[in-house]
This record gives structure tokens, C-alpha cells and sequence, in this order.
């Protein structure tokens, strides 16, 4: 079996050669969303690395080590990211539905960004550029927010 996909992004059955599920996409979201609440680096990453150090943090995910909470984003968030992100298929949402509607849960009971990130970093003043670039469901966040 050919194997597609970046392995950064992957499931890890995807990336063992097994037969994935449509829990895959889930993973590869929450990954996605676990990297945007943790400074744009991935589970396991060090706050300086080296090009070495990827793979070894590629292969802690691989092998099923618990990824740690993404360090921006909310208790909740978080709880919903690691299940995403889960290291068994079954452990995952069982569709993106339920997927969705857990993450709408949080997005509407947003009285004031410290839902989505720990310290209610949010704001204008602090933001990067690279903060600016935001992803789909909380795009429209930042709007509300000025």
C-alpha cells in the first residue's frame, strides 16, 4: 500500500500502513487545530528544535505516547483537541459531526476569548502577524473582537 498524506498530518494507522477509517480526517484536524493553540508547533515539539528532533517527535505520536494539552488553548478546547487527536481510531469522535457540534459547544459559550485561550491572550495589541492568520471557525472571532 502506497502511503499519502504528510505524515506530520497523518493518523497513526495511516502512517503504520493500515486501514484507516473516517476517524483519519478527525485526527488530521485536531492535529491541525492542536498546532494553532500551541504556537504553530506540533505534540512533542521543543521550544528550540533541529531538524533532527522532528522525526523523534513524529515517532512519540506514532508509538501513542499522550500528547500533552496544547499550551494556548482553553481546558475545554483542549479536552476536545485531544480527543481529536486520540491515538486510537476508537477513541476519536465517530464522525465529524460530533466532532463539530462539541467544537460549536465551546464557540457559543464564548463570552470572551479566555474559551479559547488560556490567559485571554487574544487581543489586538498582543496578537503577531502570525497569530493574525487565523483558521475557519474562529476567523470570524477576531472580527467581533476589535
Amino acid at each position: 500500500m502506497t502511503q499519502r498524506g504528510t505524515p506530520n498530518y497523518m493518523a497513526p494507522e495511516l502512517y503504520k500502513g493500515e486501514r484507516g477509517s473516517k476517524s483519519i480526517d478527525t485526527y488530521s484536524l485536531g492535529i491541525m487545530l492542536y498546532q494553532y493553540f500551541n504556537n504553530n508547533k506540533l505534540p512533542f515539539m521543543p521550544e528550540k528544535y533541529k531538524f533532527e528532533d522532528a522525526q523523534k517527535v513524529l515517532e512519540k505520536r506514532m508509538n501513542g505516547e499522550r500528547i500533552p494539552e496544547p499550551k494556548n488553548a482553553s481546558e475545554e478546547l483542549s479536552r476536545i483537541i485531544l480527543k481529536a487527536c486520540s491515538y486510537k481510531p476508537e477513541d476519536r469522535y465517530k464522525s465529524a459531526m460530533d466532532f463539530k457540534e462539541e467544537l460549536q459547544k465551546v464557540y457559543n459559550e464564548i463570552k470572551s476569548p479566555k474559551v479559547l485561550f488560556k490567559n485571554g491572550r487574544f487581543n489586538k495589541k498582543e496578537e503577531t502577524e502570525e497569530e493574525n492568520k487565523t483558521i475557519g471557525i474562529y476567523s470570524d472571532i477576531k472580527e467581533t473582537k476589535t
